[in-house]
């Protein structure tokens, strides 16, 4: 029975999530102060799903890496660096598009950094994004002197705005395209030829090698992919702020990472789909939005959200049979 449960968790891991993210919300209405309802309406909704509209481009990235078997550090710098660049290229007089684009190519280069040191040199994903999370981040304090981006002209604003359905019913561009962007990499990841291949060198590095993939290459890809998605967010986000600074993307990393491993991803590699991925940070995203509700302080959140992240990474490990002796253990 506990072998069947345990199994039924893994495979249908996007319907437990799903139940647990309708059973948070209850909580969540259930325990919000006051007589007036602030959680369940539309406007909260929608503020949850602009807050978590950034980090979702890079949980897309994020999600192709630990499949493979990797792990990056360095998107929040890198959403920061590629943000200042833009808001730097445009103040002085750059065109819009051009200064995007060497924010993107920006983004890009981190990623590929982090692939060629990964996979040529051979250092560890861990040390290898963490030294370049601090490179990058260091580079955008120089750029700024710790000073914001501003006077930015208005036509850069575009995704601050939003697509006015009724006269009272809005949906911001942000949210839009991240609906388009996840549901088009969880559909490219699922069917995709070329994506599939990351589950195999995720699963088993030396059979995919045997099969001809080109593993370095794959991993690779990954890096660069998730550097671009990164700097799009970081660009995202300047424009919905119409400024830039060196702050942006603090402790995104941490985010993300626990999003995609709630969605079931596994930092063994081989496991994981951009769909459970979002779900995991829609539900980190209503768990921070209930506990604004409830007035918890910001340090709690982070206890609250590194609790979480424990959790989540335990529980493909923990069996209900092992529950039981820890709690026989706890007993004695």
């Amino acid at each position: 029975m506990d072998s069947r449960l345990t199994q039924f968790v893994k495979t249908h891991r996007e319907v437990v999530l799903l139940l647990v993210i309708v059973a948070t919300c209850a909580g969540f209405y259930l325990f919000q102060p006051g007589e007036q309802d602030r959680f369940m309406t539309v406007s909260n909704w929608r503020t949850i799903a602009n807050a978590i509209s950034t980090d979702a481009l890079m949980v897309v990235g994020m999600t192709l890496v630990i499949i493979a078997g990797g792990f990056d550090l360095s998107v929040g710098s890198t959403l920061a660096l590629s943000a200042i660049v833009t808001c730097k290229m445009i103040v002085a007089g750059w065109p819009i598009a051009l200064a995007a684009g060497a924010g993107l190519a920006i983004g890009a280069a981190v990623g590929a950094v982090n692939g060629f040191v990964i996979t040529k040199v051979g250092v560890n994903p861990l040390i290898t994004t963490l030294g370049t999370m601090t490179i990058v981040r260091g580079i955008a304090l120089v750029i700024t002197q710790a000073l914001p981006v501003s006077g930015l002209p208005d036509a850069f604003g575009t995704m601050g705005e939003a697509l006015r359905l009724t006269a009272t019913f809005y949906i911001p561009y942000t949210v839009l395209l991240m609906a388009v962007v996840v549901v088009a990499a969880d559909l490219l990841l699922r069917h995709s030829r070329f994506l599939r291949q990351v589950y195999y060198v995720g699963g088993n590095e030396e059979a995919a090698r045997f099969c001809g993939i080109r593993v370095d290459w794959v991993r690779s890809f990954t890096y660069i992919f998730t550097g671009f998605l990164a700097a799009a967010a970081g660009i995202v986000q300047a424009s919905q702020l119409t400024s830039a600074s060196a702050n942006f993307g603090d402790r995104a990393e941490l985010r993300v990472i626990t999003a995609v491993v709630i969605g079931g991803a596994s930092l063994a590699g081989g496991e994981g789909t951009i769909l459970g991925a979002f779900l995991g940070l829609l539900f980190v995203g209503i768990v921070e939005s209930g506990m604004t509700i409830l007035h918890v302080s910001v340090d709690a959140k982070n206890v609250v959200l590194g609790t979480i992240l424990i959790l989540a990474v335990s529980i493909d490990r923990i069996t209900w049979d092992k529950i039981r002796r820890m709690i026989h253990w706890f007993k004695t």
